[in-house]
């Protein structure tokens, strides 16, 4: 699969090391492109970009978009809700298949500013393509919705050497109103796949409002050592 085409999609590596990461400022969003994404086509697409070695110095990288989306949505009690999708790319250069397990919680966190309104963030199962548009295509998001909002996400990827593969976490609010502006990444810590959600203010210069981590799958690492 070629990275160069979006191809998103995810999974026991030879040994990764500590990893070095870069970032897009929230407020620079549109005049800041990150120089990290040499394997993607649309660097300034790139919010965040998380690097690991194994013994040989192979790498694999977890690259992490802005948002998309913005859309309303009605479930099927009624309620009034909108959403946006975060995408995340594995790459894998190493020589050894990369299995990885999603396990994202039916948790729903209180949005701050908005006491009394929640979000959640759901993994579909389906592959996913981000367009020479670099749009997403969202058909059928809606149908996974209406019958996967209490239910954890889960998912299994499996990147072979030299591939890439990738998902996207979809956020779910109870609300159609303007929230704040939210960045999202996916990284590895040890053996654990950690997500994290920040939220700033819509003001300028913007500020961080609040911040959630959670774990939200593994990775199989077979006779690795992983650098503390």
């Amino acid at each position: 699969m070629k990275a160069s085409l979006f191809i998103l999609l995810l999974s026991s590596l030879g040994c990764i090391s500590c990893g070095q990461s870069t970032h897009t400022p929230p407020e620079n969003v549109e005049n800041s492109p990150s120089t990290s994404g040499k394997n993607i086509e649309y660097d300034k697409d790139i919010y965040s970009s998380f690097e690991y070695t194994d013994a040989k110095g192979k790498r694999v990288l977890f690259q992490n978009g802005f948002p998309r989306g913005g859309r309303k949505y009605t479930d099927p009690k009624g309620n009034d809700c909108s959403y946006a999708v975060f995408w995340t790319q594995i790459i894998n250069e190493t020589d050894t298949p990369l299995e990885m397990d999603i396990n994202c919680p039916a948790q729903a966190y209180e949005i701050s500013n908005f006491p009394g309104k929640y979000f959640k963030i759901l993994v579909p199962p389906d592959t996913m393509i981000l367009e020479g548009n670099k749009d997403l295509n969202l058909i059928g998001l809606e149908s996974f919705f209406d019958h996967s909002t209490d239910k954890p996400s889960l998912v299994k990827r499996t990147i072979h050497p030299n591939e890439s593969t990738g998902f996207y976490f979809a956020m779910l609010v109870l609300t159609q109103e303007a929230t704040g502006m939210t960045r999202a990444e996916l990284q590895l810590k040890g053996q654990d796949l950690m997500y994290t959600i920040k939220r700033y203010s819509i003001t300028k210069p913007s500020t961080l409002m609040d911040e959630i981590e959670f774990k939200c799958g593994s990775i199989h690492l077979k006779e690795l050592h992983v650098k503390p």
